[in-house]
C-alpha cells in the first residue's frame, strides 16, 4: 500500500474580526491509496479529515464489497494494483479552530497519516 496526500504545511490566517471566523476561499484535498489486489480479504477503508480537537469534519468510506468489485476489474485488465481516490473540497473552508488538521486513511483497521495542514494566526 502507498499513501499520497496533502503535503504538511503551515498557513497563517487573520484572527477573527468582529466575531467572524476566518475562512480559506477553498480547501481541496486529493488522496490516493494503492491496494495490492491479491491481498485478500479486503476490509472497509475510511478516509477522514480531523480537526485540531479530534472532531471528524468529513469522511468517505469505501466498503469491502466495492473494493473487491473494483479489484476484479483491475485483475481482468491485467494490473496488479487498485487505486482508491478521494477528492474533497470545502469552499469556503471556515476556520473554527486553529491548529493541525490531519487527513487519515484507515486501512485494514490501522490509521495511516495522509497529510496535515497547520493553521495559525498571523501577528
Amino acid at each position: 500500500m502507498s499513501l499520497v496526500g496533502i503535503y504538511p504545511d503551515n498557513v497563517r490566517v487573520s484572527p477573527p474580526l468582529d466575531g467572524q471566523a476566518p475562512v480559506l476561499p477553498t480547501l481541496a484535498i486529493y488522496t490516493r491509496v494503492r491496494i495490492d489486489i491479491e491481498a485478500t480479504p479486503f476490509t472497509d477503508t475510511e478516509w477522514r479529515l480531523m480537526s485540531p480537537s479530534g472532531q471528524k469534519l468529513v469522511s468517505h468510506l469505501f466498503n469491502a464489497a466495492f473494493i473487491e468489485e473494483s479489484a476484479e476489474g483491475v485483475r481482468e485488465a491485467g494490473n496488479e494494483y487498485a487505486t482508491l481516490v478521494v477528492q474533497t473540497k470545502a469552499s469556503p473552508f471556515v476556520i473554527n479552530e486553529i491548529g493541525r488538521y490531519v487527513a487519515v486513511v484507515n486501512f485494514e483497521g490501522e490509521d495511516h497519516f495522509a497529510g496535515a495542514l497547520r493553521l495559525s494566526y498571523h501577528d
